[in-house]
């Protein structure tokens, strides 16, 4: 019986790829980052906007995962009305090369 190949990848819970996924793959991750990159810097209210008014729990709770990734910084202003905004960090902006490959990826493969 001839052993099976070793995969040049090992998806397993401490698997670099499957943990990419993982913060990629959050629930409006991919959306925040293609804002911000159009963007720069988007305020609270002008992300939920240009995201289609989302919900407001959902998207705090994906922008504090983005920012503990340290791809997302977060800027508090001492004004009343609170004033909050969000911009990408280096690691943030280095995706964009990743996603772009994976467009291109996409596209040659199934686009007709």
């Amino acid at each position: 019986m001839e052993l099976a190949k070793k995969s040049e990848f090992e998806f397993n819970k401490n698997c670099s790829i499957r943990k990419a996924i993982e913060i990629i793959g959050m629930k409006y991750a991919i959306l925040i980052f293609n804002e911000l990159l159009k963007h720069e810097t988007l305020r609270f209210g002008q992300m939920r906007k240009v995201l289609g008014n989302v919900n407001t729990r959902t998207l705090t709770m994906t922008l504090k995962e983005l920012e503990r990734f340290e791809l997302v910084t977060r800027k508090q202003y001492s004004e009343i009305p609170p004033r909050v905004e969000y911009s990408l960090t280096k690691k943030g902006k280095d995706l964009k090369k990743v996603l772009l490959q994976l467009q291109t990826w996409y596209d040659k493969s199934y686009k007709t």
